[in-house]
């Protein structure tokens, strides 16, 4: 698991040097690269370096993934689960950005209840979920960048990390 921000990297250089990553890695590996991001809104900093999956091709690009058809990068908006991608269909993924959910009852209550013992373990949650994407079992892996202020200064609080599980 990477976090570029806790890098001695400039923090405004971040967003571009991940996108020339995953056009890079695209262009020269054999393996499945993912782009999770917590809204439809967010996809927009991916557009030219991946696929923007929209809600009715989620299924079809997961199938394509699995049977190696198509390894992406694919960007997939409030994705957290329900995506089973081990093996080569997912050896990068990035999360970018707290999958804070992407309905405005999601946000309301995020922003009402922010910092609560409940929104944190549900984002702790979710952040697990996300993470799981890429490796499902204990002979698969992906390397993990997590980016995004907002999912950084989450992972970078003590009590939250200890809603995480030891994996």
């Amino acid at each position: 698991i990477l976090i570029p921000e806790r890098m001695q990297l400039p923090q405004d250089s971040i967003p571009s040097v991940l996108q020339h990553l995953v056009t890079s890695i695209a262009q020269e590996r054999n393996v499945g690269i993912i782009i999770l991001v917590p809204s439809f809104a967010s996809t927009q900093l991916w557009e030219d370096a991946a696929n923007v999956v929209d809600k009715e091709m989620v299924l079809s690009s997961v199938k394509s993934l699995q049977e190696g058809k198509s390894l992406g990068p694919f960007v997939f908006a409030n994705r957290y689960d329900g995506m089973d991608l081990a093996g080569n269909s997912c050896r990068l993924l990035i999360m970018a950005g707290l999958p804070m959910g992407a309905s405005e009852y999601d946000i309301f209550r995020n922003s009402i209840f922010a910092n609560t013992a409940t929104i944190n373990y549900e984002l702790a949650q979710r952040i697990e979920q996300g993470m799981g994407r890429g490796a499902r079992g204990p002979n698969d892996y992906c390397v993990v960048i997590a980016t995004g202020k907002d999912l950084v200064d989450y992972l970078n609080r003590d009590s939250n990390k200890r809603l995480l599980t030891s994996s």
